[in-house]
């Protein structure tokens, strides 16, 4: 699998690492619903895409991904932080962005894990 899921602290981490497959992204969503829809509240994430190598997937399946996300209700709203490290990473993090249009989540990409992390609990950055 080319991702872990860390959902033991008050910011959860979805790691991704290697190479993105559709079928990652695919299971991914439905982890994501099954946690979500299984938790009194949710927490907002950090989504950490700097340790892939190969991205696979292209627009469809990105939007997939978005579709999927827009299909939920959350109990509260949520941020979600995009952590990337280079140009590839950074076209695939802002297609996400702009596919997700979801009420509920609020999503900003990064490259500085730490001005991630102060955006996730609340900060302006």
């Amino acid at each position: 699998m080319g991702y872990i899921i860390d959902v033991s602290q008050s910011i959860w981490r979805i790691v991704f690492s290697e190479t993105l497959t559709s079928a990652d992204l695919r299971q991914l969503a439905k982890e994501a619903a099954e946690i979500e829809t299984n938790t009194p509240v949710v927490a907002s994430r950090l989504v950490d895409l700097r340790e892939l190598c190969t991205i696979t997937v292209g627009f469809s399946e990105v939007g997939d991904l978005a579709a999927a996300r827009r299909s939920l209700t959350l109990p509260n709203s949520i941020r979600s932080a995009l952590l990337v490290s280079n140009p590839v990473q950074l076209g695939y993090a802002r297609m996400f962005q702009t596919l997700l249009e979801h009420p509920q989540i609020e999503v900003r990409v990064f490259s500085d894990e730490k001005d991630a992390l102060v955006w996730l609990s609340g900060g302006s950055r």
